[in-house]
């Protein structure tokens, strides 16, 4: 760590890369990724069309925000509420460098504190959980497979 914050120094004295943390690390780990998985939109239907089918939840429900509900429409149903927190978990783990501002977006405009909140009481749950823990776990293994990038036949 300490050659990073030398080189930083030299550099923002050199003034000759202004971001050296996107030029150092984010831009090959985007690489990285994109080689790997399918893009970000292609790959976030992916991941809620498998929890909403897994759960039995309506993918409309999931996505809409707190205003868009319907009278007498229960919003903390449980099975919505462990679909959200699933969704957000596998996008969060799948697409790290997306922010949780844009997750939110996706899911209703909701805060990133909720995402945040979100998963962390999901993997506090699965602790305590095991049935809960071996199920995320399959959804793991699926995911995996559905979200790599098919490689094109020559």
């Amino acid at each position: 760590m300490g050659e990073y914050v030398k080189l930083k120094t030299y550099m923002s004295l050199a003034n000759r890369v202004k971001n050296l943390e996107r030029l150092v690390f984010k831009e090959p780990l985007e690489e990285t990724l994109k080689k790997n998985r399918v893009d970000y939109e292609e790959g976030v239907e992916i991941i809620i069309d498998l929890c909403c089918n897994t759960i039995g939840v309506d993918k409309y429900t999931v996505l809409k925000s707190e205003k868009e509900k319907q009278k007498g429409e229960t919003p903390r149903n449980r099975y919505l509420v462990l679909t959200r927190r699933l969704c957000y978990y596998f996008i969060e783990k799948y697409y790290p460098l997306v922010t949780l501002n844009s997750i939110g977006k996706k899911f209703g405009n909701r805060h990133h504190s909720t995402i945040i909140n979100a998963i962390s009481e999901l993997k506090d749950i699965m602790q305590t959980d095991e049935n809960l823990e071996i199920q995320v776990n399959d959804l793991d293994a699926i995911l995996k497979q559905r979200l790599k990038k098919k490689k094109k036949k020559k």
